[in-house]
């Protein structure tokens, strides 16, 4: 049996490096040179467990930095609620890309590698045609090519996606001015009459944060693409809110920050049509309030490897994996959109009642269990 693997992010790495390490093989196929978009991101311990589980024993875990402890405040700085956190972690995209690909045979991914279609034979896919006209032959296909996947468009067709009601602007940066008693903190200044946020994460980096700024597009909108108009655009958001917030963008190179689009799509009624099958984002996505992306990309790629390697049924394996991820996934798509709508309707929750970051302790074991947390 052989896998072709169509994206060569954290799912699709992942993916190929539990299969790598059942002997199966498997390709890699990855559109740019080395994928390290992305700033960082809050990852649970459900993943980092399963990180391990690809490392030999005495290589070091990815770098992650402990997050220990959310702090809500409004954007004056009043804490409104405090809660001790465990088993969440930052980590930066760059350190978990690199860490990944350390680990997978290098003569086995192919860069440059932009998917174009699929060639077919009594309706099964027999290869993947990419658009620098190279073709990669295989028996299962797997989409792992993110949220705007191409692989999900040819098997699937157009999928729907629900409005963009959320920006998120994100960015990375070195800041000295912030407290060191925010150092394993996830901190969040949110506004209580409209839809407009402001947090900041620490990473692994000396005195380096995650940042980012939420905000309602029918209060405000930002067109341009001039990083100075970006950085000007942020400044005039949080023009209200605490110190902490302006030091960190008075730190920031918006050189390097983005808008994202916050999206989701309804669950798939499948994740594959016969041989072709998707994971993490490709297959499912959830609004980014849930801070489960990264989580579930990595869990799909561990189950997904599992099925395939202990059934010769392709298919079988297939609606195993459907049937173990579909409640999840579900789950992550309705709290997703109720914290949107949360979010964007601030004035109908009072302080005590607002949703935070939390998630309960799952115990790990070599697949996990049924018993399943929802992740926020």
């Amino acid at each position: 049996m052989k896998v072709v693997v169509i994206g060569g992010g954290i799912a699709g790495l992942t993916l190929g490096i539990f299969l790598n390490k059942k002997n199966i093989e498997v390709v890699i196929s990855e559109r740019t040179l080395i994928p390290t978009n992305g700033h960082a991101f809050l990852m649970h311990s459900d993943a980092i467990v399963v990180l391990n589980e690809l490392k030999i024993a005495s290589d070091p875990e990815v770098k992650h930095k402990s997050i220990n402890s959310f702090s809500l405040k409004r954007p004056d700085g009043d804490e409104i609620k405090h809660l001790k956190l465990s088993n969440w972690n930052c980590i930066k995209r760059v350190d978990l890309i690199n860490y990944l690909y350390h680990l997978f045979p290098k003569k086995n991914i192919k860069l440059g590698r932009d998917f174009s279609h699929f060639i077919y034979e009594n309706d099964n896919v027999t290869a993947a045609v990419f658009k620098n006209g190279e073709i990669e032959y295989g028996d299962i296909f797997v989409g792992a090519d993110g949220g705007n996947s191409m692989v999900r468009r040819a098997v699937f067709g157009t999928v729907e996606t629900t409005p963009v009601e959320v920006l998120e602007i994100v960015g990375v940066c070195k800041c000295t001015d912030i407290e060191t008693n925010y150092f394993n903190t996830f901190n969040k200044f949110q506004h209580k009459g409209k839809g407009l946020a402001f947090g900041f994460i620490p990473t692994c980096e000396e005195n380096e944060y995650v940042w980012f700024i939420q905000y309602d597009i029918s209060i405000t909108d930002y067109n341009g693409t001039n990083p100075d108009g970006l950085k000007l655009f942020s400044k005039h958001l949080l023009a209200d809110f605490s110190s902490e917030a302006k030091a960190i963008l008075d730190s920031n190179n918006f050189e390097t920050s983005y808008i994202w689009k916050t999206r989701d799509f309804d669950l798939l009624p499948s994740f594959h049509k016969k041989n072709v099958v998707l994971i993490g984002d490709a297959a499912h996505q959830a609004l980014p309030f849930t801070s489960a992306g990264t989580t579930n990309a990595i869990l799909d790629a561990k189950i997904l490897a599992t099925n395939l390697s202990e059934n010769s049924d392709f298919e079988k394996a297939f609606n195993l994996f459907y049937d173990y991820r579909k409640d999840d996934v579900l789950q992550h798509i309705k709290l997703g959109r109720d914290l949107k709508n949360e979010f964007i309707n601030p004035s109908n929750k009072s302080d005590a009642d607002i949703t935070v970051p939390l998630i309960k302790k799952r115990e790990a074991g070599s697949v996990p269990k049924k018993s399943k947390p929802i992740q926020v």
